[in-house]
């Protein structure tokens, strides 16, 4: 919304529904409500270059405007009514930057003070709802000349994939043992070559699946003999033998499964498959190199599987594929 019609806003009639919610109500309302609620601080927020590039690109995607865009919170301290989450949402909807969503849902809280209130804005500060990891991976993508085509890579939404490949983690798991976040910026650029053979693939979203993608990150590091498996994998074209599975339709399997998920499982279930695809991998590598180099143990060798691949330590092929790119020493990678 414009900040010119912001003036035209009657808060008394704006506001009156947060007013009349019970604690902890959540409400549907029109962006205008929530605009005109107060700011518990006098300066308003800035929006970074990152920021503002989210914002702008949200915009342009607004048939897929998620709940974590239209998700904001209130505070009710009185008669008055404070944002405790989405001020720079603000500035970017009101600043002209992108528009609203068309309903805002937003989590009603009532305080008795504005210390209890700037308490809990900075829980909301400290949880970080929106996510904006997609757009420093595209902003790296215009700095190193990445004019990539196939849908998950071309849109940036590769984040977690850098995360589960350089740390065997998610971003929100801290069990990776590293001190600061990845370089978002400094993995693109380290796997550059890896992504461009990918989108050349085609990169299909719905095989090339969080897990899988980490995995064909590192198996292109690790050694060229992975692009076949990996064409293959974006082609479907595994093999049967008496009813077991070579290594490519095994990971397509798991990639099926994971395609009849509903969307918070296969959130849930991306490392896994991450470790799982990686076993396929394994036994790619030491077939197509006639021996073990990659096996999770001394002489153990397989290429036929049947049922689901089981799960493989992934730390000493994340680790190998950090000493290839010479990172193994970098905290911030």
């Amino acid at each position: 919304m414009p900040q010119k019609n912001l003036a035209d806003l009657d808060p008394d009639d704006h506001l009156a529904v947060f007013r009349n919610a019970s604690d902890g109500d959540v409400v549907t309302v029109a962006p205008a409500a929530f605009l005109a609620c107060a700011r518990l601080t006098k300066s308003i927020p800035t929006l970074t270059p990152e920021e503002e590039a989210y914002w702008r690109d949200n915009s342009r995607r607004q048939r897929h405007v998620g709940r974590q865009v239209s998700s904001v919170a209130c505070a009710v301290v009185g008669e008055a009514v404070y944002m405790l989450d989405g001020s720079k949402r603000a500035v970017a909807w009101t600043g002209g930057v992108a528009s609203p969503p068309d309903a805002l849902i937003v989590a009603v809280h009532h305080c008795e003070t504005l210390k209890e209130a700037r308490a809990l804005h900075r829980k909301y500060r400290e949880k970080g709802d929106i996510d904006y990891s997609r757009a420093q991976i595209l902003s790296a993508y215009d700095k190193l000349g990445l004019n990539l085509s196939s849908t998950r890579l071309k849109h940036g939404e590769i984040a977690q994939a850098l995360y589960l490949a350089f740390r065997g983690s998610y971003i929100s798991d801290k069990k990776h043992g590293f001190d600061a976040p990845l370089n978002l910026g400094a993995a693109v650029e380290c796997v550059a070559a890896e992504l461009q053979f990918l989108d050349s693939i085609g990169c299909p979203t719905r095989v090339f699946f969080t897990g899988v993608l980490a995995m064909g990150l590192i198996g292109v590091g690790l050694d060229d003999a992975a692009k076949p498996f990996l064409e293959k994998i974006a082609k479907k074209a595994g093999n049967k033998r008496d009813g077991y599975m070579d290594p490519v339709d095994a990971v397509v399997f798991l990639t099926t499964m994971c395609e009849m998920m509903d969307r918070s499982r296969s959130i849930q279930f991306q490392p896994e498959l991450f470790k799982r695809s990686l076993r396929g991998l394994v036994a790619w590598l030491d077939h197509e190199n006639d021996g073990v180099r990659y096996g999770p143990q001394a002489g153990e060798s397989r290429y036929w599987f049947k049922g689901k691949l089981r799960e493989i330590d992934a730390a000493p092929l994340i680790a190998d594929f950090r000493a290839r790119k010479g990172i193994a020493g970098r905290r911030d990678l």
